[in-house]
């Protein structure tokens, strides 16, 4: 299984298809591995991850079979959390699984830069501008764990280097999730490294941000409509708040209303599992005003796994941070492994409950798990 998961681990960043199929045939190792050893279920997030799999898929099966395979992605997909338990862990493995994120975040500098200027567009080999500030996250997270381990000046460097990326994306909903899974970072550090090393960092990232936040301003619509609400140039109103929030402020008002309407309608099975994977393309479900009802969490998975869906999600936010505010940082290695799904959580507040890579992630923190407990 280690093997696998390096393999898995490079397959992420070559071609989403061959990723989902390794996940399949891991899944189903995983689930031969348990009936042969007659295992339990166990881990932090196993009871909600299971709870979340059975809205998603019920709902999608009630009002969207055609996209089954979509919600079975996003659900049993996520169930590669388990093979975690097969991973042997240990610190040599770790740094070595850090060396090839980190080289492969190298190796993807030039096709994102390329893509940017023949095609104005910024791209990885697959994936669009959300896959390079995701991945560029990750890699930042990575290359920040071996400058701590090895106190190499090189790796600060990488981290900087992947973390502009991160700014030159754009993406707020991920920078913004980096930006705080960094402070969450800084507080697991307490007392392990000097303050010095963290004012160094901190300041530095300050002023890569300053940098980039100008950035924002001179070429991004939605910051140009935020700056001019502050200095008052416009006022907030509906148009605006559609302008700086990329249409989210129209899919909240049109998800209240479908909420809002399941309810005076007594409509149990909508309101308990929700209406399935992308309901505005239903019948009787089409928004005029908006694009969809991708707005914030509570109430885009609400509409999508009902009440049960929302439920399992915010438990399974319970499960992981208390998990990770109690977590002991003895080894460095773990920080991209034990933070990226983090990263996630926070920027799926205002994108919707899920990404490509979620499996690997979950992956990843289960070996995290099983780590701190050897």
């Amino acid at each position: 299984m280690n093997s696998f998961v390096i393999l898995l681990t490079i397959l992420s960043f070559l071609s989403i298809s061959v990723f989902e199929g390794a996940v399949i045939l891991g899944l189903i190792y995983i689930f031969i591995a348990y009936l042969r050893k007659k295992k339990s279920l166990k881990g932090e997030l196993s009871l909600p991850l299971l709870v979340h799999a059975i809205p998603t898929l019920l709902s999608t099966l009630i009002y969207a079979p055609h996209l089954l395979n979509k919600a079975f992605e996003r659900s049993v997909f996520l169930f590669l959390y388990f093979g975690g338990d097969e991973v042997k862990v240990n610190e040599k493995y770790l740094y070595r699984l850090n060396l090839i994120i980190s080289l492969i975040g190298f190796l993807l500098l030039p096709v994102v830069f390329y893509k940017y200027h023949y095609k104005g567009t910024v791209a990885p080999i697959w994936g669009g501008v959300f896959e390079v500030a995701t991945f560029y996250s990750l890699f930042s997270l990575s290359a920040l764990a071996l400058f701590l381990k090895t106190k190499r000046l090189w790796w600060l460097l990488a981290f900087f280097v992947f973390i502009s990326m991160v700014f030159f994306s754009l993406r707020r909903s991920t920078i913004l999730g980096l930006v705080i899974t960094l402070l969450l970072l800084v507080f697991l550090l307490r007392g392990v490294i000097k303050l010095r090393y963290m004012m160094v960092i901190a300041l530095l990232s300050i002023s890569f941000g300053a940098v980039f936040s100008y950035n924002f301003v001179k070429k991004d619509a939605r910051f140009q409509a935020f700056y001019k609400v502050l200095t008052g140039q416009e006022k907030l109103d509906n148009r605006t708040l559609d302008a700086i929030s990329s249409l989210r402020w129209a899919n909240l008002r049109a998800g209240l209303m479908v909420i809002e309407r399941d309810i005076k309608e007594a409509n149990i099975v909508p309101l308990l599992i929700g209406h399935g994977l992308k309901p505005e393309e239903r019948e009787g479900l089409h928004i005029k005003s908006a694009v969809g009802y991708e707005s914030v969490l509570f109430i885009s998975e609400f509409i999508e796994k009902g009440l049960l869906g929302l439920l399992a999600i915010l438990w399974l936010y319970w499960k992981y941070y208390s998990f990770v505010f109690r977590y002991k940082l003895a080894d460095f290695l773990v920080i991209p492994f034990l933070l990226m799904p983090s990263v996630m959580f926070v920027g799926s507040l205002f994108t919707g409950f899920w990404d490509a890579l979620l499996p690997l992630y979950f992956l990843w923190f289960r070996m995290i798990e099983q780590y701190e407990r050897a």
